[in-house]
């Protein structure tokens, strides 16, 4: 006689089957993705305040938006390359001051986060 599989078994590889399924159509299909509204100025001050903050996480994550505004703007606008290249640098500089004091912060010595703050700014 055949061993019948446990019903333990059976229901823990069904509900694996539905995560996978579902995770994979999440994936493909990601649904509603909200335009971004904000302008260039919101969010370079925004990356300004996240600077400040010390939360270079977030920073990091706001940057290709950053640089998509920067785009956007250069290509209403007719900017020059020179102010281009300007803009998407400071853009770049703010999320690496924020690593860095980020970083030194997480280090567990504040003095030295200050010490950067205020030879950076």
């Amino acid at each position: 006689m055949a061993q019948q599989p446990r019903q333990r078994g059976q229901f823990t590889q069904t509900l694996l089957i539905f995560a996978v399924i579902f995770l994979g159509t999440r994936l493909l299909f990601p649904g509603d993705q909200k335009p971004d509204t904000r302008t260039l100025v919101e969010v370079k001050s925004e990356l300004q305040k996240l600077n400040s903050a010390e939360d270079d996480v977030k920073a990091s994550a706001t940057l290709p938006a950053y640089l998509q505004k920067v785009a956007q703007t250069k290509d209403k606008e007719k900017w020059a390359i020179n102010k281009v290249n300007e803009a998407e640098l400071e853009g770049v500089v703010l999320v690496a001051q924020a690593k860095l004091k980020g970083a030194l912060s997480r280090e567990g010595k504040p003095e030295k986060a200050y010490l950067v703050h205020k030879k950076l700014t």
